[in-house]
C-alpha cells in the first residue's frame, strides 16, 4: 500500500467532499494499485495548495488503458475509491 498525494483542483472539490464523485482520472505515472491511499488536497494553480491534506480515499478498482482503450487514454487509469474510514471500520467489524 503506498499513499499518493494528489492536488484538486477548486472546480472538482466540492463533488470530491459531498461524496457524489467517488473517481478520479489520473495519469499512471504512480502506478497506482487497489488498495492505496490517496490523499486529496485543495489546490490552486495559481498559489498551490490551500490548508491542509483534507480528504483520504482508499482506492477500490482501477480501470486501465489496456482494460478499455476506446475509454481510457494510453498511460491514464481511471480510480474507484471510497471513504479511507469505511474501509477500516469494515476490517475492523
Amino acid at each position: 500500500m503506498k499513499v499518493h498525494i494528489l492536488k484538486v483542483h477548486p472546480q472538482f472539490w466540492p463533488s470530491l467532499i459531498d461524496g457524489s464523485r467517488c473517481f478520479e482520472v489520473r495519469r499512471n505515472d504512480r502506478k497506482f494499485k487497489a488498495g492505496d491511499v490517496l490523499e486529496f488536497g485543495l489546490y490552486d494553480p495559481k498559489v498551490g495548495f490551500i490548508g491542509e491534506v483534507a480528504e483520504r480515499r482508499v482506492v477500490t478498482y482501477i480501470l486501465e488503458h489496456e482494460d478499455f482503450p476506446q475509454g481510457v487514454g494510453c498511460g491514464f487509469v481511471v480510480l474507484g475509491f471510497t471513504l479511507f474510514n469505511t474501509i477500516r471500520e469494515d476490517a475492523n467489524a
